[in-house]
């Protein structure tokens, strides 16, 4: 499986966000996330995780007003995988 993961902070209604590359916004389980995305892997290596975590945090924060930031310390990141290619089911296996 090609799987990729997803770090960030679920989007409340009416958080004003100012979104640049890299950071996007997604869907999970009906809730909108922003954040950003580990590179693919099979499997997937999560040794550079900790320094993502960071790196995700601090373009978080710089996309926050001013007035927003103190909310946005309180906010840990969520993290979910995505898989991008199935595994045996979708190649036709049984596992």
């Amino acid at each position: 499986m090609l799987i990729r993961l997803f770090l960030g902070i679920s989007l409340p209604k009416s958080f004003p966000l100012y979104l640049e590359p890299p950071l996007v916004l997604t869907t999970f389980q009906g809730t909108q996330f922003v954040g950003t995305y580990s590179e693919a892997g099979d499997p997937l290596y999560i040794e550079n995780l900790d320094l993502s975590y960071h790196y995700t945090q601090e373009l978080l924060y710089k996309a926050v007003p001013c007035n927003y930031k103190p909310i946005y310390r309180e906010m840990p990141l969520i993290i979910f995988p995505e898989v991008l290619i199935g595994g045996p089911l979708l190649a036709g296996k049984r596992p």
